[in-house]
């Protein structure tokens, strides 16, 4: 399963070519432009990601099916995602009015 992240985050990467459509939750396609496979630490831990790379998208996006498959739970009411044996406390954005 993939995540999904911003051209501008990985502009200098060689995309791999992938044939697969990505719907928003409203079902407006967002167009793929390649993948991206790049490994990265959350807290200390290192976590190795399949990304869907679109200029569609502002930020990266995690899936259901991705944290499913990576075995992570995302504790919504308490802000957590939990990794292995590790919690991480998730920071939450500034709201802007």
């Amino acid at each position: 399963m993939y995540a999904t992240v911003p051209r501008r985050y990985v502009q200098k990467a060689y995309l791999n070519p992938i044939n697969i459509k990505m719907y928003a939750a409203n079902s407006t396609n967002i167009p793929v432009m390649g993948s991206v496979r790049m490994l990265s630490t959350v807290s200390g831990i290192p976590v190795s990601t399949t990304f869907l790379v679109s200029e569609a998208v502002d930020e990266p996006m995690l899936g259901l099916d991705w944290l499913t498959e990576k075995k992570y739970i995302w504790k919504y009411v308490e802000g957590i995602m939990c990794i292995g044996d590790s919690s991480i406390q998730l920071q939450a954005r500034p709201q802007y009015m």
